[in-house]
């Protein structure tokens, strides 16, 4: 019996140090993700150009649109992109880049029904692009390992729904 309490408390022991490494991998990876949204969140200050439009899968699917086409034509009836002026990106980018460094990562409903689609250049490059779900409530955020979701906000969708109108067929 002696043996076994032994064995038990020894097995106990290694069990608990591996939880106590995993939970110093998650602390340290959440920590490093943290760090990355909240850089990511002071680059998109600096986007000179910034499009909005109604998220349609289907056309996501079907063919690339030029982003740096003049007039992006509609699509099913759908308005079309709109590419914001100065006055209207430093009035959205706050809003996004405070939901993008929020300090934690959410896990929540993922039902991610998208109604708007935003894509961010910098220079000519796209630098950011998510669909935001005003139902479960966040937008995808790309991680260079993978993606997650970050929670919207009331202001944020606010702007959007100014901004670009959710269709009544939406």
């Amino acid at each position: 019996m002696k043996y076994l309490f032994l064995i038990l408390l020894a097995f106990t022991s290694v069990h608990a140090d591996e939880e106590s490494l995993d939970h110093q991998y998650f602390e340290k990876l959440d920590g490093l993700r943290a760090e990355y949204r909240h850089a990511f969140a002071l680059e998109i200050a600096k986007a000179d150009k910034v499009v909005i439009s109604i998220f349609d899968p289907a056309l996501a699917k079907e063919k690339e649109v030029d982003p740096f086409q003049e007039s992006p034509e509609p699509t099913r009836g759908l308005p079309s992109p709109k590419t914001l002026d100065e006055n209207e990106r430093n009035i959205l980018l706050p809003l996004l880049a405070k939901q993008i460094s929020d300090p934690d990562d959410w896990e929540m409903a993922m039902c991610h029904n998208p109604i708007h689609k935003i894509e961010i250049y910098s220079k000519h490059e796209l630098i950011f692009e998510s669909t935001l779900c005003w139902e479960c409530q966040n937008f995808t955020f790309e991680y260079p390992e993978g993606s997650t979701h970050q929670p919207t906000s009331e202001a944020l969708k606010e702007i959007f729904i100014k901004l670009m109108p959710i269709p009544e067929s939406k």
